[in-house]
């Protein structure tokens, strides 16, 4: 499998169309096993998911930080990451973010779903 991933459209999140976040599948749900999507993300300036609290019954969320610096809520921890950093979080655990600055936060994304 190859994908060119720079021609790939960018599509909004399921987060909403009113954030500042685009985001460009490049493995889609039903392609490789468990993998539920493969994801390049970009938030371009302050961005702030904590009002979308959501959870995922059966599936990981994990993030690598690629470059700029944000703030994740993973269930009741903060961390504040940056380019190198990698965040995950488990099944039915609250996982917002918040960009606070005018910075450029870019992200590897990867939903990864569990046998239960």
């Amino acid at each position: 499998m190859f994908v060119r991933g720079s021609n790939l459209p960018e599509v909004v999140t399921a987060h909403g169309p009113d954030l500042p976040v685009r985001k460009r599948v490049l493995v889609p749900r039903g392609i490789i096993p468990h993998i539920m999507q493969l994801a390049t993300s970009v938030s371009i300036g302050p961005c702030d998911l904590s009002a979308d609290l959501h959870t995922h019954k059966t599936m990981w969320e994990i993030w690598f930080v690629l470059d700029g610096r944000a703030t994740f809520h993973i269930g009741d921890e903060t961390h504040p990451v940056g380019p190198g950093d990698l965040v995950a979080a488990p099944p039915n655990t609250f996982h917002p973010y918040r960009v606070e600055t005018d910075e450029v936060l870019k992200l590897f994304y990867m939903g990864v779903a569990t046998d239960e």
